[in-house]
């Protein structure tokens, strides 16, 4: 689905916020990614429009699909920040819980490790 007000989204606050979401530095990795000098892309940041090589560039940097801006800019008309969208928060919380389930099984391991080591020791002094 199209947003209609495509044309309304700065796509250099955006680019921005999206950096400072991700904790991403403007760093020499990240220069020689995108191509561009420091000053450029900061300069970039002030600009409402890109090209769409330049945007996609960053996007592909940032691992944030072009869709996803589409879609989240609909939440985001009201707003003087841009807020992405954290797809998939049902598998991610299962995900998140099953890590957690796998932490807890890993202690109880090492415990019964732990017991079974001593319980080898006091068998090897009788």
């Amino acid at each position: 689905m199209f947003n209609k007000n495509f044309h309304k989204l700065h796509f250099g606050l955006i680019i921005k916020e999206l950096i400072d979401k991700k904790n991403i530095t403007i760093s020499k990795e990240f220069i020689e990614k995108i191509g561009k000098s420091k000053q450029a892309i900061y300069q970039d940041f002030k600009k409402d429009d890109f090209s769409i090589k330049t945007l996609l560039g960053y996007l592909d940097i940032l691992e944030i699909k072009f869709e996803t801006i589409l879609q989240d800019s609909e939440n985001n008309q009201n707003k003087n920040t841009y807020e992405l969208q954290e797809p998939e928060t049902e598998y991610k919380t299962a995900l998140k819980q099953s890590k957690d389930l796998r932490e807890t099984e890993i202690e109880y391991l090492k415990k019964l490790l732990e017991e079974k080591e001593r319980l080898i020791g006091v068998l090897l002094q009788k």
